[in-house]
């Protein structure tokens, strides 16, 4: 049977889910401002349930007429914006120090609780919006869910827009303005009724935007200074797409704080003692450098070292716009004319920009770089890093003239975690470029006696690279120097110690050490870029100490979250969806059930669909250079191909088993190929890596457009019900694959994620061979 959908119906459908995708990036932009990435990830999945809820909703409840039901929840939408926004700004009366909710695990479960709860009614309401259509009209399921995920990829790049223009919080507001005009759309042809419901929703919208109090204008109600110095009191801030940063006193000077916690020093050029300063144990090796790149420069620290080196070309890059705005607009005042002459101050990420250049340095230095709050691409990227990866190491060594040391600095732990897995990296790094004896070219610092020494204390290790073999007579020099500091090397050419670095160096079989190691020491590659996940909690010889610094507990958190957060989704996902599904099928009047055959093929494209989306937004982040490059071409990229290929399934007579078999070769065609290609062309010039970024994007997601619109088509027959069952199942999986996909790529890595949605799309494609024969469409609908 044809249906003819109004026409006002596909705006609405557009507007709903433009509105939907502008409140899940915001609030992971802004939520990430108060808690760290793993638990923003926790907040977002939990959240997310709300649209698979809706599913379950619109099935159970008795009918109403979808005009009306549209209606209502939309309005609701509108009119919640405002009031969930103050509820997330709320300081917390009931927490003494906000700055903690970083740090405590037990504030910060307050804190998701808090937000979790109006986020998923917000994606609740648009939900049953968006459910109300796609039961009603399951023939015209293609358009319809075309009009949605174009909506999302509209959406989605409008938000990283408004966040990059203006700020997160606006963006949030802004949710409520498609919700508004989507109201308006099914509701003016109702007449003066309609026009009136349109008009009160409105204006309480803008009514409620007026009213936000001034404390929750910012969002901002950490006590800069609390934590980190003696000052009080912001002197600036400013948003953006990537995050937040402050301007705030720390100690006798000024700090840059990036989303309220991790800070760097504003060195001020004209007030600067060069008298107390250590210069970087790089300068050891290569006492007065000509060229120097600093890697993430911030408040200028490791400039100024360069300065006072003599450099006559140093190269500072840093990925925060915010920070490298802030010193071109105001270098003078902030920073007394550091970042003059000889300096180059670069907006980027230091890998891209260093293998993009093809220069070379004679000392790079890379201290501290990563950041512990939600990153740009949003919380699915947890806390990869592709500037400490072998390939990265490679690209890093490229660079380096003759002659020439990198220097890294990272925490350093007793026993060692960070700088080990490091270490264990850049020796693999050489060995395949074909260096001999690699570790002849690898120094690893301590700045204490010894490695015992470090127990209990907050220090950073050195670890430095040199492009060529460390002579004798330099490993004298250093050892001079740092017994001056009273610090020690735990590694080097000819020198030997009783501690991880030697023994690994040393070890006649290394793979044996890194396994009986009681942590995650491995090789870390482009694939796998997960170097602070070295807490295992099945290793049975984990050792218990900390160091003496809470923030270690950090790490394995974001690992030992992960399975839970999968099981709470698990649990959620079928006490808020599925279970009261299936009691909803012993009624009387129950009008739909679903084969088992047919929820394993709903299940299957949730799943599937997440296992491309997430990997491939993090590799292309390596691929343009930016997270939120990454993020915002996948997103709308992968949306709107999808979009056309659910159009194109209103007129196809070919079965969702071809495409679903389409989909799965996509995949495994990505997990063998990607990785190599993002390697052989991430040189490119921006222009052709963005084309073909977006080209490539669109032919891997066009397929996936067909399996969902073609079997929400095939269940007409079976009534509004089995549709929105249908929905609800795929929105269950949806959350749960993201934290089954997450946690494979943290787990083992990216290619096993896309070899995970190769498998469901062929699960898929297997089931329907128990469909029956109301599956396969006959006539495509007509317009």
């Amino acid at each position: 049977m044809n249906q003819r959908v109004r026409s006002e119906y596909f705006p609405v459908a557009f507007l709903v889910s433009a509105g939907l995708i502008f409140l899940q990036v915001s609030f992971t932009r802004l939520v990430g401002f108060k808690l760290h990435y793993h638990f923003v990830f926790f907040a977002v999945s939990l959240a997310l349930l709300g649209l698979g809820a809706a599913g379950t909703f619109v099935s159970v409840m008795p009918r109403r007429g979808t005009r009306r039901r549209v209606i209502f929840w939309t309005a609701m939408l509108a009119l919640s914006v405002a009031p969930v926004y103050v509820w997330l700004a709320n300081p917390l009366p009931f927490i003494d120090d906000q700055m903690r909710l970083k740090f405590m695990r037990q504030v910060a479960t307050y804190y998701i609780l808090w937000v979790t709860l109006p986020i998923v009614w917000l994606n609740f309401c648009g939900g049953v919006a968006l459910t109300a259509l796609f039961s009603a009209f399951p023939r015209r399921m293609g358009a319809l869910y075309a009009a949605d995920l174009s909506g999302a990829a509209a959406g989605g790049l409008t938000c990283v827009l408004v966040m990059k223009l203006g700020s997160p919080p606006l963006a949030f507001l802004l949710t409520a303005v498609p919700a508004a005009v989507a109201c308006a759309a099914v509701s003016l042809p109702v007449r003066r009724r309609g026009g009136l419901i349109a008009g009160g929703a409105a204006a309480a919208m803008l009514a409620g935007v007026m009213l936000i109090p001034g404390w929750a204008a910012n969002f901002a109600t950490v006590p800069f200074g609390a934590e980190f110095g003696s000052g009080t009191g912001q002197v600036d801030y400013r948003w953006n797409h990537v995050g937040r940063v402050d301007i705030a006193p720390e100690g006798d000077g000024l700090s840059y704080y990036l989303d309220g916690d991790a800070s760097t020093k504003i060195v001020n050029w004209n007030e600067l003692d060069p008298a107390p300063r250590q210069p970087d144990p790089g300068y050891m090796l290569v006492p007065h450098p000509a060229k120097v790149a600093v890697i993430g420069c911030g408040g200028g620290t490791q400039v100024a070292d360069a300065r006072l080196q003599g450099a006559s070309r140093i190269l500072a890059i840093d990925i925060n716009q915010l920070i490298t705005s802030w010193i071109k607009e105001d270098d003078g005042r902030l920073h007394g004319g550091l970042f003059g002459r000889p300096v180059e101050l670069v907006t980027g990420e230091g890998r891209h920009e260093l293998r993009a250049r093809g220069e070379k340095f004679d000392v790079i230095v890379m201290h501290a770089i990563d950041t512990w709050s939600a990153t740009a691409s949003g919380a699915y990227a947890l806390s990869e890093n592709f500037l400490y990866t072998k390939e990265a190491m490679q690209d890093f060594y490229a660079c380096l003239d003759e002659g020439g040391v990198m220097s890294i600095r990272r925490w350093l732990f007793q026993p060692p975690r960070e700088n080990l897995r490091l270490f264990i990296t850049i020796l693999a790094a050489l060995e395949e470029l074909g260096v001999e004896n690699p570790a002849a070219h690898v120094v690893m610092i301590a700045p204490a006696a010894s490695l015992d020494a470090v127990r209990g204390r907050a220090v950073w290790g050195s670890l430095l690279i040199t492009h060529n073999p460390v002579t004798p007579a330099q490993v004298e020099v250093l050892q001079k120097q740092l017994n001056q500091r009273g610090w020690s090397i735990l590694h080097a050419p000819g020198v030997e110690g009783n501690n991880p670095f030697s023994a690994y160096a040393h070890s006649p079989d290394r793979e044996a050490f890194v396994a009986s190691y009681p942590y995650l020491v491995g090789v870390v590659t482009d694939a796998d870029p997960y170097i602070f996940q070295f807490h295992n909690p099945l290793h049975g010889s984990e050792e218990t100490p900390w160091g003496g610094y809470d923030f270690t507990s950090l790490y394995d958190a974001s690992t030992i979250l992960l399975p839970v957060v999968f099981g709470l989704s698990l649990g959620l996902s079928l006490a808020l969806i599925l279970l009261p599904l299936r009691f909803m099928r012993r009624r009387p009047d129950a009008d739909g059930r679903l084969r088992l055959s047919q929820i394993i093929y709903f299940a299957c494209l949730g799943v599937g669909f997440m296992a491309l989306e997430i990997p491939l937004v993090q590799i292309l982040s390596l691929y343009l250079g930016h997270p939120v490059y990454g993020f915002t071409i996948v997103l709308v990229t992968l949306l709107a191909a999808a979009g056309l290929g659910s159009v194109l399934a209103d007129n196809t007579k070919r079965s969702a088993r071809v495409f679903c078999q389409l989909s799965s070769l996509v995949l495994l065609v990505t997990a063998f190929g990607v990785y190599g290609f993002v390697h052989w062309g991430i040189a490119w010039p921006g222009a052709l890596r963005f084309s073909l970024a977006i080209v490539l994007t669109a032919l891997a997601g066009l397929p996936m457009g067909f399996p969902l619109a073609l079997g929400i088509r095939s269940l007409g027959s079976q009534g509004r019900r089995a549709v929105a069952w249908a929905w609800g199942v795929n929105g269950a999986t949806s959350v749960v694959g993201s934290v089954l996909v997450m946690g494979t790529m943290v787990f083992a890595n990216g290619r096993v994620a896309f070899l995970l949605g190769s498998v469901a799309y062929a699960l898929a494609a297997f089931s329907t061979r128990w469909w029956g024969k109301d599956v396969e469409p006959v006539t495509p609908p007509s317009v």
